[in-house]
């Protein structure tokens, strides 16, 4: 490939004594090694002189390509973590009402939201360095007290909008999703029932041929699809329209569902009389 040349005329070029070759075998399976010179000579005498500098040019600018890529990609990761990193500091600046360096010191070792820093033992925010204990307590008490201030925010906007406290007995349920819920006119456990999962976290089409993704009412929590599913029979449960029963039959029922259309075959079969 390097040099253009195909199999069926390297293999001829050998048998005219053109190319000296050692047969070595990996796997069982033989192959050749070559004198690169040889074969450079031979490409010369085939194609001309030209045509071995423009597969090498050609070789070069694969490679500077290839290499390119890789660094945009390296580059496009560089960017969304370093974006998340300052999203992350500035939520915790904002939450905690700290200052820049001890908020980077947060997102540094790990940690990802207030909740985190509010219910973790102390000991992991003491033993960041330049933290002592009088410092980690400090932090995980205005954590706490952000968390209780945005509980009492969020529970304020759920009751404005009319969203139903009974929505947020659903496992997996938050009050952000539930005001979320509410701004799109879903209030309700059985509103919730009648949605579906593309409905909440999003889904995909062609259009023109290319894939185009419509967002979900939850595209921002980062659900996944079977949590989401769950949900969603959870209310459909709630609200009454099926049972624990029907999400889970019983074995014994699973097989008398699948007898019975056998039976009722057979007992309207003639010849089974």
């Amino acid at each position: 490939q390097e040099f253009g040349l195909t199999q069926e005329e390297i293999i001829l070029a050998m048998r005219a004594g053109k190319l000296q070759f050692r047969v070595n075998y990996m796997h069982g399976n033989p192959w050749y090694r070559l004198l690169r010179h040889e074969v450079e000579a031979l490409v010369r005498d085939k194609c001309g002189s030209d045509h071995l500098n423009k597969k090498k040019l050609q070789k070069e600018l694969a490679d500077l390509n290839k290499e390119a890529r890789r660094l945009k990609t390296r580059l496009k990761v560089i960017d969304r973590r370093q974006a998340e990193f300052t999203e992350r500091s500035n939520m915790f600046m904002e939450a905690l009402d700290v200052d820049e360096v001890i908020a980077q010191l947060l997102v540094s070792e790990g940690f990802s939201s207030v909740e985190e820093a509010a219910y973790v033992e102390i000991a992991e925010i003491a033993n960041i360095e330049g933290f002592d204990e009088d410092t980690a307590q400090e932090i995980q008490t205005r954590a706490r007290e952000y968390l209780e201030r945005r509980e009492q925010e969020l529970n304020e906007e759920r009751e404005k909008l009319g969203v139903a406290e009974e929505l947020g007995e659903i496992d997996g349920m938050t009050l952000e999703m539930m005001v979320t819920l509410g701004e799109n006119d879903i209030k309700s456990v059985e509103d919730f029932a009648g949605c579906i999962a593309d409905d909440l976290i999003g889904w995909h089409e062609k259009v023109d041929g290319e894939s185009v993704r419509h967002a979900g009412v939850l595209d921002a929590y980062n659900l996944n699809r079977p949590d989401t599913e769950a949900m969603i029979m959870a209310a459909r449960v709630k609200a009454g329209w099926i049972t624990e029963e029907d999400l889970n039959p019983e074995p014994e029922a699973e097989e008398a569902a699948a007898e019975e259309p056998a039976e009722a075959e057979t007992a309207g079969n003639p010849a089974s009389a």
